[in-house]
């Protein structure tokens, strides 16, 4: 991979030893970046570095990352030949001089307190390697609407997951995770694309710990354009892969390649396979409804009760976890 020099910062000192190193990757992101890195900027943790990786930006994003690293000396910026999310974050990993790195997407926004809040957990528990929280959805004009408390918040309910076989969701934008361990886990792995987190985070919990923090800390933009949106079923297919090969991996057996993995679904039966292809389409509509809500597009509903159609059991299921989370907001003191 080649890459730019980071940007020097003339007449300013950078931040000599950062307590957390903020890595925010961003190809074409011009139309929400500059809410991304206002958000972290304001941080009430203020010892922190923001390495801004450039993934082959081909829009206005690179002058938005030149304007704010001249205005903050804790800002620097590479660029690099786009290579994909994967490689974005491992070379952000490279460079980052703190033990601790957070991830932030270039279409979200970070709460204030996020880090300060979060480098307060691992330092009293310093054994977690890697570290997310619960988030807000918002829609393209930036209105909340539903809850993504996803994650496990103790070390019960991971070992309760892995015992399952079940996956490892933390909301990648929310983590912070421990430069070393990730290292010496191999890193994100571009061919896990677009699911490299969450197979990062099963790797890690082979043998650490992975939490989140049942406090909502991010904005977490949902929109037609995101890669969650865009490569939805993609990313069920190698969730898939990446619960497969965690359960391989604890069996002491050699991973599955996307290709050999692939060759397994398609010689599932006939029934398996529609079923599967039901439940996926369900979430993506729901997903999409779920977005058109938050930007106050009444055709949501259409798109929830197509989803509904298809998986009665997976709307009403998400629909409970909404109520519950509302319920876990209002019980909350003030």
């Amino acid at each position: 991979m080649t890459s730019e020099p980071l940007s020097p910062h003339a007449g300013h000192a950078q931040v000599l030893a950062p307590r957390v190193s903020v890595v925010l990757c961003t190809h074409n992101g011009e139309r929400y970046l500059d809410q991304a890195l206002w958000s972290i900027r304001r941080q009430t943790l203020a010892e922190l570095e923001v390495i801004g990786v450039d993934d082959g930006s081909t829009d206005g994003t690179p002058g938005i990352l030149s304007r704010h690293a001249a205005e903050d000396p804790r800002i620097r910026i590479t660029r690099i030949e786009h290579r994909g999310l994967a490689e974005a974050r491992n070379h952000g990993l490279e460079l980052a001089r703190s033990r601790w790195v957070a991830l932030m997407d270039d279409d979200d926004v970070a709460a204030p307190e996020r880090l300060e809040r979060q480098l307060r957990f691992l330092d009293a528990d310093p054994g977690v390697s890697a570290l997310g929280t619960w988030a807000w959805q918002i829609g393209e004009a930036g209105h909340r609407g539903a809850a993504s408390d996803t994650g496990p918040t103790t070390r019960e309910e991971l070992a309760r997951l892995r015992a399952a076989g079940k996956g490892v969701y933390l909301i990648a934008p929310t983590v912070v995770l421990d430069r070393d361990a990730a290292r010496a886990a191999g890193g994100f792995r571009q061919w896990m694309f677009p699911a490299e987190d969450i197979d990062l985070w099963l790797r890690l919990s082979d043998h650490g710990t992975v939490l989140a923090m049942p406090d909502r800390l991010l904005d977490y933009r949902v929109h037609a354009r995101s890669i969650s949106s865009t490569r939805f079923m993609d990313q069920m297919e190698r969730i898939l892969l990446a619960r497969e090969n965690a359960r391989r991996r604890l069996a002491g057996l050699a991973e599955l390649s996307v290709g050999e993995h692939q060759a397994l679904l398609r010689a599932d039966g006939r029934w398996r396979r529609w079923q599967r292809a039901r439940v996926w389409r369900a979430r993506y509509l729901y997903r999409v409804g779920g977005g058109r809500l938050l930007d106050g597009r009444s055709t949501g509903v259409l798109w929830l009760v197509a989803a509904g159609l298809l998986s009665p059991a997976l709307v009403a299921s998400r629909l409970r976890r909404q109520v519950e989370a509302r319920r876990r907001s209002a019980d909350r003191p003030r």
